[in-house]
């Protein structure tokens, strides 16, 4: 399960994104990345890269 603060790997874009928030929503389960523009994308197009790797900047002061 992807959590935030998780990086992943968006397949459709080939971007690598820091998850700012993941959840389950009546199409199933999303992600949202951290940056701009906002955005949500299906969690299953989505590959884990590395576990809570940015739950330190997410948290820190300053971020939103």
């Amino acid at each position: 399960m992807i959590e935030r603060g998780d990086e992943v790997l968006h397949r459709p874009t080939g971007e690598a994104w820091v998850v700012k928030r993941a959840g389950t929503d009546s199409e199933g389960e999303y992600v949202e990345p951290a940056g701009w523009p906002p955005c949500r994308a299906r969690a299953v197009d989505c590959d884990l890269v590395a576990k809570g790797k940015h739950l330190a900047l997410l948290d820190s002061e300053g971020s939103e």
